[in-house]
């Protein structure tokens, strides 16, 4: 083999190991992303009920995440309402859209 053919091999190989180190901070940065939005989705759908005592710059947070989630639950309004009690029921799209991004961030 010559010196330029090994030289060639040698960058290939760093070249390949640095792509498998990228591909695996962007599984990582996506996980990230899913695990920060499923923490906001909680804390906006906790503080729904609330959202009328409300100050100063947490309104303006909650109207941000309001604008974000309110959409996507309203993709899933379809899902039936769960009874858990006498008079009491579940609405299951938080919980479904809670559990997606559960199983994303476990299948990154």
């Amino acid at each position: 083999m010559k010196k330029f053919d090994q030289w060639l091999i040698v960058i290939a190989l760093i070249l390949v190991l640095v792509l498998i180190i990228s591909i695996n901070m962007i599984t990582l940065f996506l996980k990230l992303i899913a695990a920060i939005a499923l923490m906001a989705f909680v804390l906006y759908w906790k503080l729904t009920p609330y959202k009328a005592h409300l100050q100063g710059k947490y309104i303006k947070h909650f109207a941000t995440a309001e604008r974000i989630f309110s959409p996507i639950l309203r993709l899933f309004h379809n899902l039936p309402k769960v009874a858990v009690g006498r008079g009491v029921s579940l609405d299951m799209a938080p919980v479904a859209v809670c559990a997606i991004l559960i199983l994303l961030i476990f299948i990154l």
